[in-house]
């Protein structure tokens, strides 16, 4: 269909419209794992709307394009093509665009192991959701900076900022960064020994990716509650909730 939609555009001399299915179809591509054929689709597509002077367009192209470079374990080659979608945003004046870059930005240098570089890109990318009043751009970037700031040690500060996520994920009913947020609460509550209270979030956390039928999530969740029924000298729970965790995965 998207085949056809691109040939059509072409004969009608539609350029904006031919470049909009490229993209189309590159997305389409890229989900189903055809990476390097949706590659050339995006090319195509830039090809285009840099004649046609779209920034934003071309913008959102470098963007997947970092995507699948990502995908392909290629860090260096998925930042350069992050950081051109950054400038073309950034030309452009688009903000929300401009914060989305930061994260992926931030999350490529984490991945790298420079945190201070990711921990900056996430506080610049926090500061512009907070400007446009984004809260589940907030809450991503509180995030990525509480894992790196319990990383760091600052527990009970990731502690706090993560209880300002959870707050604004509640109010805006996104379940699936909710059990996140109250999963790693969990774990950083066990780091400092509190576990009670790391049992109480981990299992709020379970539940909550059990309604939502995150399978991985609740693996996980479940793994981490072995460990500390180890640490407890529980043995037979850790064994049971291991066995569950497996089943699961």
């Amino acid at each position: 269909h998207l085949e056809r939609s691109i040939s059509t555009c072409q004969q009608l001399g539609d350029s904006a419209r031919t470049a909009n299915s490229l993209y189309a179809l590159g997305q389409a591509l890229a989900v189903t794992g055809q990476g390097e054929v949706a590659a050339l689709r995006f090319d195509e597509c830039i090809r285009i709307r840099v004649r046609l002077g779209d920034k934003r367009g071309t913008a959102a192209c470098y963007n997947m394009l970092g995507n699948i470079q990502y995908d392909r374990g290629d860090l260096d080659s998925a930042l350069g093509y992050f950081s051109r979608s950054l400038r073309l945003k950034e030309q452009a004046g688009d903000e929300r665009g401009i914060a989305n870059s930061l994260l992926n930005i931030g999350m490529i240098y984490d991945e790298q192991g420079d945190v201070a570089t990711a921990r900056n890109s996430y506080v610049q990318s926090l500061a512009l959701f907070e400007g446009l009043g984004n809260k589940r751009g907030m809450v991503t970037a509180i995030f990525n900076i509480a894992i790196i700031d319990s990383d760091a040690g600052d527990n009970e500060g990731s502690l706090r900022r993560l209880q300002t996520a959870l707050d604004m994920t509640e109010q805006e009913g996104d379940l699936s960064m909710e059990a996140r947020v109250v999963a790693l609460m969990g774990s950083i509550l066990a780091d400092l020994g509190q576990t009670t209270a790391a049992k109480s979030r981990l299992r709020q956390a379970k539940a909550i990716f059990e309604d939502i039928g995150d399978s991985q999530g609740v693996a996980q969740t479940v793994l981490n509650l072995a460990s500390l029924a180890v640490e407890a000298g529980n043995n037979q729970d850790a064994i049971a909730d291991a066995n569950r965790a497996y089943d699961i995965a």
